[in-house]
């Protein structure tokens, strides 16, 4: 039999899979056992007298791979018929996890029965696009299943299959295995274990249809999975699922019934199962019922669980201590505080994350408490102390009415940093995951244009999108409120020279000799894939000669700064002599990127790394008490990315 090749490349291959860790890898053949309809997947370990792997294999009794169809399966690389079934669990869609393998061992062999024809084949790691099926027969018994053979084994050894790839198994096939028990996940002839998770169940009826409702709290994260209601049909098959929304709550939730047995996703008013889809009355009904379940479970899991951190604060002595001598105003200084804190862990959990020392737990309480007492609680109570008069109810309401100002201004911060992390992360993603792809103008820079803060607070937008200098001046005059600013014109040759961004800061600022002047920035950005060099340094400082040389745009309160900005400074010394020499003979005024300074003019080069790691500096003393989560990004395109950062403008 002939060598059937790959219309690809072994380090095509390669590249698409550089991110996958040996327990992904290992993961994404079981998926594919149960994409193939496997009820039961075997993994076996053969171990040597030195403890050390020899093999690992994986077994499944699903439909096997059709020697016949080869060409739309095993031929084809970045492609797979999987991607065109609609399955809400199926996984191997891509078309390469065949190939995954080669991040544990260097080589894999099947042995495969599709119930009409069986063969084998084998794919090594120095030849992953040739494959050779061999011993093919046809059969019409009634078996069918895929056996691998992973041999040469690395990166795997009999610690890390049981400390590391076992528990990685637990928390990604978990939620599956519970929606149907007649699924079984076999490790070493062991059924594995399932996560750790707590669970209700009830039955709802309605219009004569019977529900079973299981809702499962995780103790950790399942993996990639997020928090999904499933929805089955008698047979236990998952037919759809709708996503949940509730921040670091971990959960799931299984319904079943034969009124599923029907169901389509996409159905219309034509079609004869039209009443049994998304939209319908039933579903919505249930649906709402499964949320509001899941809702209380969410409030009391939060409930309990803030009160199980305070305890464990006030065991190991975090709360400041009250030293005054007002018992009844200590009393409600530590009440007040413990209320505020249970608000902001049901709000954001992560932010009394368990890797904090005692010290850092200090520092973030008193950090809280600080911010309760500004509202001058100590003096209302100073006024209230002694008048025995008010009732409990009215202290209550007072109270209240304290504790809700004050956790607004808290929450309101910790939101307002936290979504700046998230631009953050996202902008990253941006510049250093799409660097090839990610464009000027409609990707930076519709970025930027959203997010001015980057540079510095309160900055107004004066012109964008290329425009010229003329129009840029019109602007600034009219927002200096200055008349006649339409029929200001230039007479500089370089004035149809256009700047990608002209920022004005709202506001003066008052300078170390104690003078108010107004900031004016000049930027100029650079997509990610161009490396900064003398034309671009060029191009920055014709910028700069044009404004300083305009009478129109002086001002001896104004002080401008023209910034280069790109993802970094080229190495080359025929494209950046001169700014490499700049850059090193300004280095004694010690303001980083600094090319140039004359006068109330300044030019500097910045990279995004650098802009980045001033904001985060910024942000440095509350984001790290608070010690905020990032946001995780998933694979997203520049322009999905472009979408998220200037939607969510700050």
């Amino acid at each position: 039999m002939n060598s059937r090749v790959l219309k690809t490349t072994n380090q095509s291959i390669e590249s698409q899979l550089y991110k996958v860790k040996p327990e992904q890898a290992l993961a994404e053949y079981i998926w594919n056992g149960f994409d193939a309809n496997a009820t039961k997947i075997e993994v076996n370990t053969e171990i040597n007298d030195l403890n050390s792997l020899v093999s690992i294999t994986v077994k499944d009794n699903g439909s096997g791979i059709d020697y016949n169809d080869l060409e739309n399966t095993l031929d084809v690389f970045l492609d797979s018929k999987k991607k065109n079934i609609f399955k809400p669990i199926t996984r191997g869609k891509k078309g390469r996890g065949r190939f995954s393998f080669i991040k544990f061992c260097e080589q894999a062999n099947w042995e495969t029965f599709s119930g009409k024809n069986s063969f084998n084949f084998e794919i090594t790691s120095n030849c992953l696009n040739k494959y050779e099926p061999k011993n093919i027969l046809n059969t019409n018994i009634n078996k069918s299943g895929t056996k691998i053979t992973f041999s040469h084994i690395k990166n795997i050894d009999f610690n890390i299959f049981n400390d590391v790839i076992i528990p990685f198994l637990r928390s990604e096939f978990t939620w599956l295995l519970i929606s149907n028990p007649s699924l079984k996940l076999i490790i070493n002839d062991v059924e594995m274990n399932l996560s750790k998770h707590k669970f209700t169940e009830h039955q709802e009826e309605f219009e004569k249809n019977s529900f079973k409702i299981k809702n499962i709290i995780w103790d950790k994260k399942q993996n990639q999975e997020k928090s999904f209601v499933y929805f089955m049909n008698s047979s236990n098959e998952i037919v759809y699922k709708e996503s949940l929304n509730l921040r670091s709550f971990h959960c799931s939730s299984y319904v079943t019934s034969d009124w599923f047995d029907e169901f389509n996703k996409d159905s219309d008013l034509l079609s004869d199962n039209k009443d049994k889809n998304p939209q319908s009355k039933i579903f919505i009904h249930i649906l709402n019922i499964v949320k509001n379940k899941l809702q209380q479970e969410y409030i009391n899991f939060r409930d309990t669980t803030a009160d199980y951190l305070i305890q464990q604060y006030l065991n190991e002595g975090v709360f400041p201590e009250e030293n005054g001598d007002n018992q009844v105003l200590n009393k409600f200084h530590r009440e007040q505080l413990i209320s505020t804190i249970k608000v902001i862990y049901e709000a954001e959990p992560a932010v009394f994350s368990k890797q904090l020392n005692k010290s850092q737990k200090k520092i973030l309480i008193k950090l809280i408490d600080r911010m309760i007492q500004s509202n001058r609680v100590s003096d209302l109570f100073d006024v209230l102390h002694g008048v025995v008069s008010l009732s409990e109810e009215d202290m209550s309401r007072i109270s209240g009415l304290l504790q809700r100002t004050s956790l607004e201004n808290i929450t309101k911060t910790a939101e307002y940093i936290r979504d700046r992390l998230d631009i953050i992360q996202s902008f990253k993603s941006l510049i250093y995951d799409h660097k090839k792809y990610a464009k000027e103008v409609p990707h930076i820079q519709k970025c930027v244009e959203s997010n001015l803060w980057l540079f510095g607070e309160k900055y107004h937008l004066l012109t964008s999108e290329e425009e010229k200098f003329e129009q840029a001046l019109r602007e600034l005059l009219k927002f200096k409120e200055e008349e006649h600013y339409n029929k200001k014109s230039l007479t500089h040759p370089d004035k149809n020279k256009e700047m990608d961004l002209f920022i004005a800061q709202k506001g003066s600022k008052v300078g170390d000799d104690d003078k108010s002047y107004f900031q004016y920035v000049v930027i100029e950005l650079k997509r990610p894939s161009i490396k900064l060099g003398d034309k671009e340094l060029d191009q920055i400082k014709t910028y700069k000669n044009v404004i300083a040389s305009e009478p129109s745009f002086q001002d001896e309160n104004s002080v401008w700064d023209f910034i280069l900005i790109g993802n970094e400074i080229s190495n080359s010394s025929r494209a950046a002599p001169n700014l490499r020499a700049e850059l090193d003979s300004n280095k004694m005024h010690g303001e980083p990127g600094l090319i140039q300074k004359t006068g109330n003019y300044r030019i500097i080069v910045k990279t995004w790394k650098q802009i980045l790691n001033e904001f985060e500096l910024r942000y440095n003393e509350i984001s790290s008490k608070l010690n905020l989560k990032e946001l995780e990004i998933i694979s997203k395109t520049p322009d999905e990315l472009t979408k998220d950062i200037s939607e969510n403008i700050l």
